[in-house]
Order: C-alpha cells, then structure tokens, then sequence
C-alpha cells in the first residue's frame, strides 16, 4: 500500500472525539495491507505491530480530531482535511515507517492511534500499565526537520456560581460580575510570572463563558478556561489559589499535568537529528505552547522521548488544515531512518 494512499484513507474517516470507530478500522485495515498485526484494543484505540524482538518501542499518535469535520480535496500535491496535520499525518507516517521494519529481530515498534488525545486522554491513560518501552515517540506535528522536547502544562478550569437576581442598581456584585472577578483574578495571578519566551511564561485562556436565568430567579453563571504552565511552575500553589478565590462557587479541575521537557543528548533525540540531516535538512529543536500524550507518558515511563511527524503545527484545528504530500513521505524517511538506528544500538 502506499504510503500517500495510507495518509488519504485515514483523514477521510472523520474521527472527532467520541466518534472514532471508522478511522480506527481504517488504520486497522492500512496495517494489515502493510503486512503488520494490527486491532482494536479495549480502550478503542488502534494498535499496530513491527518486529520481532523483545525490546518495545512505542510510537504514540492520536486518531481523534477536533471538530468540525472538513472536506477532503486532494490539490496540487496537498491534501486538505480535519486531522491531515493533527494528527493523522504522523500516525499515518509512523505506520509506513514502522511497516519497513517489520522484520527486525530486535524489536517490537508498537504503534498506537489513541482515541481520546483531544479529550481527557483515556486511550493514552489505558496504555500505562501495559507497556514499558525502552523509548516513545509522540506523533504531533513538528515538521519534517523538527524535534518537539517540550511541551507546556496544562491545567483546565470549570467554574460555576448560582446566586439570587438583583437589581441592576443595587450596590452589590451581580452573580456575572462576580464570574468576571474570578477570572480577572486568575489573569492577574499569572501575570505576574515572567519569562523569556512563551514556553517559558504561564497563560490563560477564556474558552466558555454563559449566564442563565433560572425559573427559581436565581441567575447561574458558568465559565471554562484553561492556564499553560511552563517548567517550573508551582501547579499546587497555583491550584489552592483558585480554590480560596472561587469561594462558594463550584470549582473543578478536570484535568491538569505539568510541562515535560526531553533531553537534547539521549541516543533517541540524536537518531533523530542525524536522520534530518541525511534527508539533506538542518534540523530545528522544538518547544511547544500546547500539551501532548508526552506530558502524561514520559514522565510514567521514565524513557527517552521526543515528538515527531510531518506537517505544519499552525493549522492545528484551523479550517485550512493541510499536508503536502511529498513533504508527508519526507517525514516517512526520516522516521524510518531514525528507528533503524534506534534499532542498531544496544538496550
């Protein structure tokens, strides 16, 4: 199968978040024509298997997408769709890559298309316990001659208050101004911590924010948001901050994780760059503003890490989200080559 043809039928199966038993069985099918073992596991994710050794090494992208599902068009050597960049163009890559290692009698390349990355990472959570790889490629787009070693924290806010009606000119707070408040306060609170860089300073960002007037003529305000933590940050510290200004408000926390950082000397990150440069690219390190299946694996296994995959990370959920395909089978390469080296050197 080619490896184009593999990238094409993945991005064609739409596959938002909670919906992704047609892509999965697309990857299922793309496997097994690339002559791998390849399932559905029982958290919902994809699975596929290289080699025949005992030495694991996972390579973990997600299947999920965001929503809306987009139009797929093929067009002057680009291919356009929801997820062509994140990520099922370094899911895609990593299938091809591994199917031309299925052979090797030292190891076991495990790829997995997990089914939840956009959500609470429940196909990735599913894999803790199951595996303890002697290294872990995280499959997001870096561009073909980037490396991403860092990922920013993450931590998600809800907030929920209900409170009687007042009057618009009584001396009080209504219950919205009292949402505001809120998270006026959480911005000023990050605020306050500087850094050089982006990565390197926290950030916050309103995503939801509803009022609603209840039949009882108490009002009800609701918000969600979430904070990017660079390394360093004092999550905890940060954390009881929120819980004092919330105050009698319903506070929740649905998901937090701290920044992880790779190392830019481990054997698995030298593969890497020196398989860039024999594609005949200078390669780039990467530290990202969002958070990956890294921030939650790497630190559990305690193994090298980097993220990898061809595409551009700008069009992350954007409407325009698009691959060139030739740029596409240039990541192949260079995970291929990355792997193999991984793959020659001792445990």
């Amino acid at each position: 199968m080619d490896d184009a043809a593999v990238l094409e039928a993945l991005v064609r199966e739409g596959s938002v978040t909670g919906d992704t038993e047609r892509a999965v069985a697309a990857f299922v099918r793309c496997a097994r024509a690339l002559g791998l073992e390849a399932h559905r596991d029982a958290a919902g994710n994809a699975v596929a298997i290289a080699g025949r050794g005992s030495r694991e090494v996972l390579l973990v992208g997600h299947v999920d997408t965001v929503a809306p599902v987009l139009p797929v068009t093929l067009e002057d050597g680009w291919l356009w769709g929801r997820g062509a960049v994140d990520a099922k163009g370094p899911l895609a890559a990593f299938l091809c890559a591994a199917a031309r290692l299925k052979e090797s009698p030292t190891h076991r390349f495990v790829v997995v298309g997990a089914c939840d990355e956009e959500g609470p990472s429940e196909g990735a959570r599913f894999l803790v316990d199951r595996h303890r790889p002697e290294a872990l490629v995280i499959g997001e787009p870096s561009g073909t001659s980037g490396v991403t070693l860092g990922y920013k924290g993450i931590v998600k806010i809800r907030y929920e208050l209900e409170d009687d009606l007042q009057h618009t000119g009584a001396p009080h707070p209504s219950v919205p101004d009292r949402g505001l408040a809120f998270w006026h306060a959480v911005q000023t609170f990050l605020a306050q911590q500087h850094g050089e860089s982006m990565f390197e300073m926290p950030t916050v960002k309103l995503n939801d924010f509803q009022t609603e007037l209840l039949p009882s003529g108490r009002v009800r305000v609701r918000l969600s948001g979430s904070a990017r933590t660079p390394p360093g940050f004092d999550t905890p510290a940060f954390l009881d901050f929120l819980r004092e200004r919330a105050g009698a408000a319903k506070l929740t926390i649905p998901e937090w994780a701290p920044a992880w950082l790779g190392e830019k000397n481990a054997r698995l990150t030298r593969a890497f760059v020196a398989a860039i440069r024999e594609e005949g690219m200078t390669p780039r390190y990467v530290r990202k503003t969002g958070t990956s299946d890294a921030n939650l694996l790497a630190p559990l296994w305690k193994c090298p890490t980097v993220a990898y995959g061809p595409g551009d990370s700008t069009l992350d959920h954007t409407p325009q989200e698009r691959i060139e395909v030739e740029d596409f089978r240039r990541g192949v390469r260079v995970l291929e080559r990355a792997l193999r080296t991984l793959a020659s050197g001792p445990a």
